[in-house]
């Protein structure tokens, strides 16, 4: 999954120098590096050379995603978003990011989702309507209660004759035992409808590549309900 964010652009790769003026490290991009480069910060110019023994490359966020704001959020919506669309395919009939909710009726939190999809029910089974997937996706922070408990309000407030409603949260990095417990209250009056994604989930190209010797050897999910169930064995 790396790779392919670093072939799209939205990773650039590049090198940290100390600058040997003002002792400030600085990102130089490949492109720029030089034997004598610029210290941004003090304009100082010196040779790099000495510092390119045993060297790791560096690589920073390019475009939108390179803003230091909350469009870092970006990224794992858009893993989620690529996963989600790679494993249901055809299923996958469209989605919408960064959406606000709020009504006058129904008994819903004033919320927002980081992503809604629209998917297309298991064929031929009495689970083959419309499904509605809201997600909310993280970098490292924890799962509260108060994000869980909008959801929840807001999944219960879409009549079950119109569509089915799943929740799901997914994270760059892995989930806490606290994560977890608090995610999994979704799960309330029998309705079966989280989906946890982690790390784990999002970097492969098939979603449980990684996990599928615990799934007796399935190694993807097709349906939304796969995925709940999926995640029903892998947190139990």
């Amino acid at each position: 999954m790396f790779h392919y964010l670093l072939s799209r652009g939205v990773f650039r790769a590049g090198l940290e120098f100390k600058c040997p003026n003002c002792e400030l490290e600085s990102w130089i991009h490949l492109d720029e590096v030089k034997t004598i480069s610029t210290c941004i910060y003090c304009g100082h110019q010196f040779d790099v050379t000495p510092q390119l023994k045993d060297r790791d490359w560096r690589y920073r966020r390019s475009g939108l995603f390179g803003r230091d704001d909350n469009q870092l959020g970006g990224i794992p919506v858009a893993l989620a978003l690529q996963q989600l669309d790679a494993n249901l395919q055809d299923s996958l009939l469209f989605y919408a990011t960064a959406l606000n909710f709020e009504s006058r009726r129904a008994p819903i939190e004033k919320c927002e989702a980081d992503f809604v999809a629209f998917v297309a029910g298991r064929r031929n089974s009495d689970r083959g309507g419309i499904q509605i997937l809201i997600g909310e996706a993280k970098t490292a922070d924890q799962i509260n209660a108060e994000d869980v408990r909008k959801l929840e309000r807001l999944a219960d407030a879409i009549p079950s004759d119109m569509a089915e409603a799943f929740v799901m949260f997914a994270k760059t990095t892995t989930f806490t035992t606290d994560d977890v417990t608090v995610a999994k209250t979704l799960n309330s009056s029998g309705k079966q409808r989280l989906i946890l994604w982690s790390q784990e989930e999002l970097e492969p190209y098939l979603a449980y590549e990684r996990s599928k010797d615990r799934l007796g050897g399935r190694s993807y999910a097709s349906s939304l309900i796969d995925m709940v169930e999926a995640t029903t064995k892998l947190w139990p």
